[in-house]
């Protein structure tokens, strides 16, 4: 079986770490010199990756790795014109429809795909199914490994030892870069006067949007002259984060963008406030029940030890089809209720309860790990005409 592969790395998609390492014979410019290799059966060619470049061929399965966003005017041009071919997509991208230029365009992207005979499409959206979509927990943690442009994975991924050798931590922290958004502002009111010294408990004071915006904030960057966005978070901030922030605490709140705005479906996943602390082996619990129920959607362990009794069945029962955006995000009492239980109660059953919750960390990063490195897709492309 032929299979032509338009990507510009080494990253295990269709092959695993140790498969690659063997077909380079311990060469890591092997693939840049020859192009070629087999593996179980399958002989790859790698081909540019480049939108204007895409060089297709009939005799195999053509395999792109969309890291890049599409016109979807474009791309409907192009694969109009090769209604003979076989493809199969992976979607690395990280936003919630990077995919494609707009959040309209998606719609017309998957409408296209399910209509077509000849394109299949793994991604990472776990609560919706369509004909010739594919979800694979994979996909979402390998958009975010060497994805350098946006996301400083290794920084995560091989820290915890600095995270476990930081003395004096705070129990639970929950940072924000914006104040906007009605979830973050309930959250943010209840917690803004809370001064237990249990919780490290900021708001970014270099975000433009809340300087525009005159929003309260209590934490400064160390860093003089950052880059200052509007939207979203400078890359250079991650590593502060990591430093100032993620290593200071022994478990995290984390807010979800995704999860509680989301318009439909489609934009349903988690992003780096997650992705990171699975990264790093950091224990946390979320703000919102659905990034919770999607969690488990990607094969992971809840931390079911940092949640009472009363959060935990509401998070558990949460139907992930019906969007947040349009309820009264009911559960905020409960998880401001949970976050003093964590704060105030005595130090043995903290020990006890973040003991078990580093353990189930310890479990998701292995997890994390094997799918990074060691879980193959290479079945998609054995099975493409049974799948």
């Amino acid at each position: 079986m032929k299979a032509y592969l338009f990507q510009n790395n080494r990253e295990p998609y269709f092959w695993t770490k140790d498969e690659i390492v063997q077909v380079e014979n311990n060469n890591v410019f092997a693939l840049s010199k020859h192009k070629t290799f087999d593996i179980n059966g399958v002989h790859f060619t790698l081909k540019n990756n480049t939108l204007q470049n895409l060089e297709f061929q009939n005799d195999g399965i053509n395999i792109i790795i969309l890291n890049y966003s599409i016109n979807i005017n474009l791309f409907k041009s192009i694969f109009d014109a090769h209604k003979d071919k076989k493809f199969l997509f992976v979607i690395k991208t990280i936003e919630d429809y990077g995919c494609v230029t707009s959040e309209s365009q998606l719609d017309e992207f998957i409408e296209y795909v399910i209509n077509s005979d000849n394109i299949k499409v793994i991604w990472d959206i776990s609560e919706i199914k369509y004909k010739n979509f594919y979800f694979e927990p994979k996909v979402h943690l390998q958009n975010y490994y060497n994805n350098d442009n946006h996301f400083p994975s290794d920084l995560f991924l091989y820290g915890k030892q600095y995270l476990l050798n930081e003395p004096n931590k705070k129990r639970v922290g929950i940072h924000f870069n914006k104040g906007n958004l009605i979830l973050r502002k309930q959250i943010i009111d209840k917690l803004e006067t809370n001064k237990n010294d249990n919780l490290f408990f900021t708001i970014n004071s270099d975000c433009i949007y809340n300087q525009i915006n005159n929003i309260n904030t209590n934490y400064k960057s160390n860093i003089f002259d950052n880059s200052n966005e509007e939207y979203g978070f400078p890359y250079r901030k991650y590593i502060e984060s990591f430093i100032n922030f993620n290593t200071k605490t022994e478990m995290e709140v984390v807010y979800e963008t995704f999860t509680s705005t989301a318009n439909s479906l489609n934009l349903l996943k988690l992003n780096e406030k997650t992705i990171k602390h699975l990264f790093l082996g950091k224990p946390f619990i979320h703000t919102d029940p659905v990034a919770h129920k999607l969690l488990i959607s990607n094969e992971m362990l809840p931390y079911n030890s940092l949640y009472n009794s009363e959060l935990l069945e509401i998070y558990d029962k949460i139907d992930t089809k019906v969007l947040l955006k349009d309820n009264d995000y009911f559960w905020v009492k409960k998880l401001i209720n949970n976050i003093n239980w964590l704060l105030t109660m005595n130090q043995e059953e903290w020990d006890n309860r973040i003991a078990e919750a580093y353990q189930t960390s310890n479990t998701n990063k292995d997890k994390v790990i094997d799918l990074i490195f060691n879980k193959s897709l290479i079945n998609y492309v054995i099975n493409y005409d049974t799948i």
